[in-house]
């Protein structure tokens, strides 16, 4: 469940353990820099402008019988499904408005 939405991340208490945890998009977009750099072979010019401008944070998918958002964290990604399309679009209207982006995969 879905706490608090801030410019930096999201609060959630996690279903399985009870524990308010947090989202950080900063850490999510590192990751995902850092997954591409290696997948993709990029230079020290090519790193530089993938920073400039990549501002993914996760992925979504609004298509599949529960709507989600798995975000890029570490050790493991962090899926919130959502049971209402309107509060999955609510959610990643924020997350934009804030300046991230998730990969669509519907």
């Amino acid at each position: 469940m879905i706490n608090n939405i801030l410019r930096n991340g999201i609060e959630y208490t996690n279903y399985e353990t009870g524990s308010v945890e947090f989202i950080d998009f900063q850490i999510c977009n590192d990751n995902w820099i850092e997954y591409r750099i290696i997948n993709e072979n990029l230079s020290k010019e090519g790193v530089i402008r993938l920073r400039e401008r990549d501002r993914n944070v996760g992925k979504r998918d609004s298509c599949s019988i529960s709507s989600y958002i798995t975000f890029f964290t570490k050790p493991k990604m962090t899926k919130i499904e959502f049971a209402d399309k309107d509060d999955f679009r609510k959610i990643r209207d924020i997350i934009i408005a804030f300046g991230w982006m998730t990969i669509d995969l519907s």
